[in-house]
């Protein structure tokens, strides 16, 4: 095993850590009415207990299938004694959806938590305020909270050099190696089981197709953990939505061929399926071809279900996914001769402010109202200066609550000029429906351009503009974003 020292290299090469959050709790919708809400943050942390990171609030009891928020969160944490641990924090964000009174989708949830530190996870109880600021949902409780910690390294993007210098002249205390991910584009097909009924109950579901993208880390050489989600774009489904978590088993054949095992729990509903309170599972058997160490073909049948609702399906799956192995932490004596094969990859997080333009177009009564929107894009930078897009948005006002939209496709963004300005286009697709956005069946694309504005080496301002249009529907406005983007190496298994 070879040894750096990170404190000698920390302009090239940083370590963070972070936590994973699950929180759980029972949002009062009215004196008669209470949703159970689930929310799963990712977070990461500085040395002076400051957090912030990104989040996503979902139904799984009740009567709010499809009732989702998504945005950004930030707090303090403060060791007060022995184990225990103060924490406050603030999420923000939009969404909506289940025929709930969210308004126009903007949500706030403050919380205070005292939490016990068993090093390898917290967990307590927090006392947290769900707030929809233009609806009616404003609601007091408490809530289970549990977090997991994780620990990452990433290395300036222009620092690859010097990253390479590093490892002929150095040896420090950090014990790294190796650690299995993957990300993977999804097309799935869900066939309705007899029986299964829409929201009203009075018609069968048809054929459900939905766009998603799952990703998954690897705790050994066969168990994984991942996170899918999906939203349809066919089969009279419009406003779909769900987000899994589950776990997995892979048995390789040979190097290039094998077989996957997994299960999934989550919140899922909206688009007239009957998912009842939004709890949902799944599981699902997968045959795989691997033809690269960096790429991997699926197919994949299984089932899903709600307890709640009527919902029940024979799912087909077909995924596309990059795999990857990053470099991190460890803390076992498993060796790696890492120092041969590394190479970095260049990827970048970007919060936006996204907006409809107003239009006629955009809603199924007319409305020319604006839409604002908050965004997450995640970039995976292929080759000079191409990269992969992943993109998720919620509404937050514009009279739309519950509208949101994922996207993926690939960009281009041009070396800068003048030091410091550079220009991006992309070329996206994927699904977007719910909060009476003309989009029918759900399918849409969205053609960007924009400027990029480099504050740092790492941080950069981002404003840019395009079209979206539905394929059914009749939602086609101007789109106008604007975000704050931070790119980061991460270094990788040849």
């Amino acid at each position: 095993m070879v040894l750096i020292p990170l404190h000698v290299q920390a302009e090239a090469l940083r370590k963070h850590q972070g936590f994973y959050r699950s929180t759980y709790e029972s949002v009062s919708l009215s004196s008669e009415e209470e949703m159970g809400f689930l929310g799963i943050t990712y977070l990461v942390e500085n040395q002076w207990g400051l957090y912030y990171g990104l989040g996503v609030y979902g139904a799984i009891k009740g009567q709010r299938g499809g009732f989702f928020t998504g945005g950004v969160e930030m707090g303090y944490q403060q060791k007060i004694f022995d184990h225990f641990v103060a924490d406050m924090g603030l999420f923000a964000g939009g969404g909506g959806g289940g025929a709930a009174a969210q308004g126009g989708g903007m949500m706030l949830r403050p919380h205070v938590a005292l939490l016990y530190d068993a090093r390898y996870f917290k967990a307590g109880l927090s006392y947290s305020r769900v707030d929809f600021l233009n609806g009616d949902i404003k609601s007091d409780q408490w809530a289970l909270q549990v977090e997991m910690p994780f620990e990452m390294l990433t290395i300036d993007p222009q620092s690859e050099q010097a990253f390479q210098t590093y490892l002929k002249s150095y040896q420090g205390d950090e014990q790294l190696g190796w650690s299995r991910h993957y990300f993977s584009a999804t097309f799935q097909q869900y066939f309705p089981r007899s029986g299964t009924k829409d929201t009203a109950n009075q018609s069968d579901l048809e054929t459900i197709s939905l766009l998603g993208f799952e990703y998954g880390a690897y705790m050994d050489a066969h168990c994984f953990g991942y996170l899918e989600t999906a939203g349809a774009m066919g089969g009279g489904a419009g406003g779909y939505a769900e987000v899994l978590g589950g776990m997995g088993y892979e048995y390789a054949f040979i190097p290039t061929l094998g077989m996957k095992a997994k299960v999934a729990l989550g919140s899922a509903g909206g688009g007239k399926v009957d998912t009842g309170g939004g709890f949902v599972y799944k599981a699902g058997i997968a045959a795989f071809y691997r033809p690269l160490s960096t790429l991997c073909l699926g197919v994949e049948a299984g089932y899903m279900k709600a307890p709640q609702g009527s919902f029940s399906a024979n799912t087909m799956k077909m995924t596309l996914a990059y795999n990857m192995d990053f470099l991190g932490i460890k803390h076992d004596d498993e060796s790696s001769n890492w120092t041969t094969q590394s190479e970095v990859g260049i990827w970048s997080v970007r919060v936006v402010n996204q907006t409809y333009l107003g239009s006629s177009t955009i809603r199924y009564n007319q409305d020319d109202q604006v839409v604002e929107l908050v965004g997450l894009k995640i970039d995976r930078e292929i080759i000079g200066g191409f990269y992969i897009s992943g993109q998720a948005y919620g509404a937050y006002a514009g009279d739309v609550g519950g509208y949101a939209s994922g996207l993926m496709g690939v960009g281009y963004r041009t070396p800068k000029f003048f030091n410091f300005l550079a220009l991006y286009g992309e070329a996206l697709g994927g699904a977007g429906a719910g909060g009476g956005v003309a989009t029918q069946g759900g399918a849409i694309v969205q053609p960007m351009a924009g400027l990029d504005i480099s504050v740092s080496q790492r941080l950069s301002l981002q404003v840019g503009g395009g079209m979206i249009k539905a394929l059914d529907g009749t939602l086609n406005t101007a789109v106008v974003d604007l975000g704050i983007a931070y790119r980061f190496g991460m270094i990788e298994r040849h």
